[in-house]
């Protein structure tokens, strides 16, 4: 089985379950093995329990900047604990971890590269929960192994906090009129940064259309334009389905989506076609109907022009 649908199951079989849920931020040290340096590193990462001893973990790290290398990329991992509910507790965990490293390229006209690609990330972890309180306090030892690319430690300290999960904005609804409202649109502003050595940027914009299939599982059809950051200047069609779980009451959701990008790039011919998009996005649900969310796209591309695209938006649920 590939790292690809390992990660997509684990994702639908988080969906499926309904045990209580962690997000923490931890930061800290990322030390490399060929070049030999260090340098900082942190992360965002989505805990759900599947019983008393075992979980699973989305996570966002970001390993820093050694020389020739900046790379960050996201991780899907199974975990084994002594106990999810004791004030103490240790657990181990691995998974595939997809990363994405902007590189030294002496050939290419800019002098970089997005290379792309799948490492195993093993980690272990230490959890100290104080009794009657949702924060807790995690120490995270982090190693990723790749065939082709850098092999890294990051030691990592940080906080979290357990989640009220909803589960289904219909059955959390706080008014009558709010229950049936699965159709959301949203218009958004931002940036966006160019995954090279200069972190090109500029303003970017778009608007979207959300659908809620499911009490999780959600669909997504909207525009994207990444303005002109030297570089690019790329807009498209965006198509994806998120995992979106609900929290307190229906007040805030969580959620994570891929998908294609129809994209034109004025810049390079190469643009001229499917890339692909990862996001990450956040909402909270202002009144009855209105909402403000952020959403973090992370562009894929084939031909070095990987972009990162942070939008904050209004929207209205009907």
């Amino acid at each position: 089985m590939s790292y690809a649908r390992f990660a997509a199951g684990a994702l639908l079989s988080l969906a499926a379950s309904a045990h209580a849920q962690d997000l923490s931020v931890q930061a800290g040290g990322t030390r490399t093995n060929h070049p030999r340096d260090s340098s900082y590193g942190w992360l965002v990462q989505y805990s759900h329990d599947l019983d008393d001893h075992l979980f699973a973990t989305f996570t966002y790290q970001n390993e820093g900047h050694v020389p020739g290398h900046h790379r960050d990329g996201h991780a899907v991992q199974l975990w084994a604990t002594t106990s999810v509910e004791s004030p103490f507790s240790f657990a181990a965990g691995m998974g595939p971890y997809h990363y994405f490293d902007t590189t030294v390229a002496e050939g290419a006209p800019e002098g970089f590269r997005d290379a792309h690609g799948w490492s195993l990330m093993f980690s272990a972890a230490a959890t100290w929960r104080p009794r009657s309180s949702p924060w807790f306090y995690r120490l995270t030892l982090n190693r990723v192994h790749s065939r082709h690319n850098l092999d890294t430690t990051t030691l990592l300290l940080g906080a979290g906090y357990r989640l009220d999960q909803d589960g289904s904005f219909a059955r959390n609804a706080t008014t009558d009129g709010w229950k049936d409202r699965n159709d959301e649109l949203v218009l958004f502003g931002g940036t966006t940064i160019v995954n090279s050595f200069e972190s090109q940027n500029a303003k970017a914009k778009g608007f979207e259309y959300r659908y809620g299939f499911t009490p999780v599982l959600r669909g997504v059809v909207g525009w994207v334009n990444e303005g002109d950051a030297r570089l690019i200047r790329r807009d498209g069609l965006v198509v994806q389905g998120y995992f979106e779980p609900s929290f307190y009451k229906d007040r805030f959701t969580l959620g994570l989506g891929y998908g294609a990008y129809y994209a034109v790039d004025e810049y390079h011919s190469a643009g001229r076609k499917v890339q692909g998009i990862l996001s990450t996005t956040f909402s909270y649900h202002v009144s009855e109907g209105f909402l403000v969310r952020a959403t973090w796209h992370r562009i894929v591309s084939t031909y070095d022009r990987d972009s990162d695209i942070i939008l904050l938006g209004v929207g209205y649920r009907f």
